[in-house]
């Protein structure tokens, strides 16, 4: 994503057409979806039966507790990131 925010066009002829504009709609739609289904979903112990029964509900709580934020925080920040490249990868800039 670091390497997508730096990029812009080269030429008059990326400019009109964006070449792979698409591909990152893409992506920033599906980033977005999952975010929502991430932060909307109910986490409750009988959505992942094979995991509390290797790990005991009460780790299996914990270990939840502490990752769905950070993949919802991951969702939401790429999805910022991309819409940041959907905006700006395609203008020429002066100084590259």
């Amino acid at each position: 994503m670091l390497a997508g925010d730096r990029m812009s066009a080269a030429t008059e002829q990326q400019v009109r057409k964006k070449p792979g504009r698409e591909f990152i709609t893409f992506l920033l739609i599906s980033n977005f979806a999952m975010w929502a289904i991430n932060t909307f979903q109910t986490q409750t112990p009988h959505h992942n039966p094979i995991q509390v029964k290797f790990y005991g509900p009460e780790a299996w709580a914990i270990f939840t507790h502490i990752s769905v934020p950070l993949g919802i925080y991951y969702r939401f920040h790429s999805t910022v990131c991309f819409s940041n490249i959907w905006k700006n990868a395609w203008k020429k800039r002066k100084h590259i």
